[in-house]
């Protein structure tokens, strides 16, 4: 036979049998051992939740607008891998490969910029990590009848950078002490063709670079062995 069981806040009833009451508290108030939850670190979670929610939902736009075969999984690498290209055309003053990335109106300004004394591409280097989120995106009707598509996005990009000799410690292994971490973030905005004019089939689907800003670049210091990271100072672009 089934047991009901009824909960109140000062005793537990069980059917068939006498209520039992729980002895009182050695004090009549009781206080949490748990540390209050504070408004800032509330609000850096809500800040949190949001930003997620709005990269869901503009990755789901961008699949609305594009059809079932777009994959945001490869979107974003491909835009990681797209900045990377960028950063090293610009390190090479690279003409021809600036003009291909970008639209022909950016193209000039990215050529100028390759042209400056430019800490652009020193992210470069196989041990990388490369972050990408949008954060914007709107279609556009140009006067011709053409159809086009902007994403605004956000990258980071990292860089380990390798310890120098008397900076290894012996601990059996040769275990870097302490590293040196370079850190940038980009604001990119990419653009594709969605019709031609008068609603034709497009000339181009490519992805091409319409702005390429750089936010900021930091340098930070990391030890392997703690975990721990710190800011060393601001890097300038230029």
């Amino acid at each position: 036979m089934f047991l009901n069981v009824l909960r109140a806040p000062t005793k537990i009833i069980v059917a068939g049998k006498q209520p039992f009451t729980p002895s009182p508290a050695p004090c009549c108030r009781q206080f949490s051992h748990e540390p209050p939850v504070k408004v800032s670190q509330l609000k850096d979670h809500l800040n949190l939740a949001r930003l997620y929610l709005q990269e869901r939902y503009l990755l789901w736009r961008l699949r609305y607008i594009l059809g079932p075969d777009f994959s945001a999984e490869e979107f974003l690498e491909g835009t990681c891998q797209a900045t990377l290209a960028m950063l090293e055309a610009v390190r090479r003053i690279d003409w021809k490969r600036i003009r291909s990335f970008c639209t022909e109106e950016f193209s000039l300004t990215m050529y100028g910029i390759a042209q400056r004394e430019s800490v652009y591409a020193n992210l470069m280097g196989p041990e990388g990590l490369e972050l990408s989120k949008p954060i914007h995106l709107k279609t556009k009707e140009c006067d011709d009848g053409r159809s086009l598509l902007h994403v605004h996005l956000e990258i980071v990009l990292l860089r380990r950078l390798p310890p120098k000799p008397d900076e290894l410690v012996e601990t059996g292994l040769q275990v870097p002490d302490h590293q040196e971490i370079r850190v940038a973030s980009y604001k990119i905005a990419l653009r594709r063709e969605l019709s031609g004019p008068d609603g034709t089939d497009p000339e181009d689907e490519d992805w091409v670079f319409s702005s390429f800003q750089m936010q900021y670049m930091s340098l930070l210091g990391f030890c392997p062995k703690s975990g721990t990271c710190w800011f060393i100072r601001a890097l300038k672009p230029y």
